[in-house]
């Protein structure tokens, strides 16, 4: 996946994102070599149409020990870089699992757009990040 590249008012801009309904996931990161500071793709929650909270779940895997790495789940109204603001009852994921896997879970979630931004990442390893909503 590419880095976050909304540019709005530019002949550059993209396609608008993908767009993710209750049971649907996507890969925000790909088994990708991420550099730190970087933010994701994002992607479009889309709404909710049936009786079950909104919500989401984050989960990052490494391919090998990622050392020291912070890793911010964030979520915007607004696609736009500057919108995109740290959900605050996320925290950042700091710690894995002892097969290099985190999880973040989001009950509940209003935004309509969410990504994550990996700010420190000690060690070049590849990172998946799946959300599932």
């Amino acid at each position: 996946m590419p880095n976050y590249q909304y540019l709005p008012g530019t002949a550059t801009q993209p396609n608008p994102p993908s767009v993710i309904y209750q049971g649907d996931s996507y890969l925000l990161f790909n088994a990708e070599t991420v550099a730190a500071p970087q933010a994701s793709v994002e992607v479009g929650l889309g709404g909710k149409y049936d009786n079950y909270p909104s919500n989401v779940s984050v989960e990052v895997i490494f391919s090998a020990d990622p050392g020291v790495f912070e890793i911010d789940i964030q979520e915007a109204d607004t696609d736009g870089d500057v919108y995109f603001t740290e959900v605050p009852s996320a925290g950042a994921i700091t710690a894995v699992s002892a097969g290099f896997v985190a999880r973040s879970d989001l009950v509940p979630i209003k935004a309509k757009f969410m990504r994550v931004y990996v700010k420190t990442l000690t060690n070049a390893v590849k990172t998946t990040v799946k959300v599932t909503r």
